[in-house]
């Protein structure tokens, strides 16, 4: 499988659903979004350390591979978000 693609699709799903409230004047919780980076982190985590242990076929390494790689591009997208808000309230 391509994670690659996979990672990237997850993260133009996230960052175009994003853009669009923000676009229409929505005020993203800068607190909750960050907890939902901590929360994909540990998902990663998770999976890359358990699924070693408890992967008995290819098609279960696979699917945690396709998970993290959903995890991945998530995290991305909302990071910057993230990051251009931090610049917006340095500047001020």
């Amino acid at each position: 499988m391509d994670y690659e693609k996979i990672k990237q699709d997850a993260y133009n799903k996230l960052k175009s659903y994003l853009s669009q409230h923000i676009g229409n004047g929505f005020i993203p919780n800068i607190k909750a979004i960050e907890k939902e980076v901590r929360n994909l982190r540990n998902g990663i985590r998770i999976l890359e350390q358990g699924a070693p242990l408890f992967a008995t076929n290819l098609q279960e390494v696979e699917k945690a591979e396709t998970g993290i790689a959903i995890r991945q591009g998530k995290i991305q997208a909302y990071q910057e978000i993230l990051d251009k808000y931090y610049l917006t309230i340095k500047e001020q």
